[in-house]
């Protein structure tokens, strides 16, 4: 997973505030929702910044799922990063669990290990989920759609652009939509969409 080198731009990781409510336009048009599922990948590295950072985050995650009754988890993956994994019924809990993650990161000057927040969106009909992605260093959405084998429901993804680019900061560089086949998002359960989660 490479999304190029640098750090995010500071002060950049407000669009993540906007998602809840193009999230919802997205649903009323296409029916994909919000299925509970979201994450956070940072490059591990040697440091003490780096393990305090790792540490305070998985304190953080500890925090949410005591607050807000959240499911949270951390787990390293084959490329050297540690994914924050969670699991909340609504966008409004899981994108400021995320920003605040990010904060940590950011707080210790460590920008350039945030990789990409993830958020996981399913439709009744199909029994593969879409990602929005985050790119950090970038800071853009893009939208990543697995398809039957490791084809990529392009269709779906452009569909997706047209629909949120108005409302989000979108990578307009399709060459940088980078797949996530192995993200660890499928680990969790999906939710069903907010209305009929009682």
């Amino acid at each position: 997973m490479i999304f190029g080198a640098g750090a995010p731009p500071k002060g950049r990781l407000e669009p993540l505030f906007r998602l809840p409510a193009a999230a919802l336009s997205l649903e009323l048009a296409t029916s994909w929702y919000f299925d509970g599922r979201a994450g956070q990948a940072v490059k591990r590295r040697e440091g003490k910044a780096s393990d305090e950072a790792l540490f305070e985050g998985e304190q953080l995650l500890r925090l949410l799922a005591e607050e807000f009754q959240v499911k949270v988890r951390a787990e390293d993956d084959s490329y050297g990063y540690r994914w924050f994994l969670l699991q909340a019924p609504r966008l409004d809990d899981a994108v400021p669990a995320l920003h605040g993650l990010a904060e940590v990161w950011r707080d210790k000057g460590l920008e350039g290990q945030l990789l990409a927040a993830v958020f996981s969106f399913s439709r009744k009909e199909d029994p593969h989920p879409g990602y929005l992605i985050y790119n950090y260093r970038r800071a853009r959405f893009y939208s990543f759609i697995p398809g039957e084998g490791d084809q990529r429901n392009a269709t779906e993804e452009f569909r997706w652009r047209s629909l949120l680019s108005p409302d989000l900061p979108w990578e307009e560089d399709v060459q940088r939509w980078y797949p996530l086949w192995d993200v660890p998002l499928g680990k969790l359960e999906p939710l069903p969409p907010q209305d009929e989660a009682i």
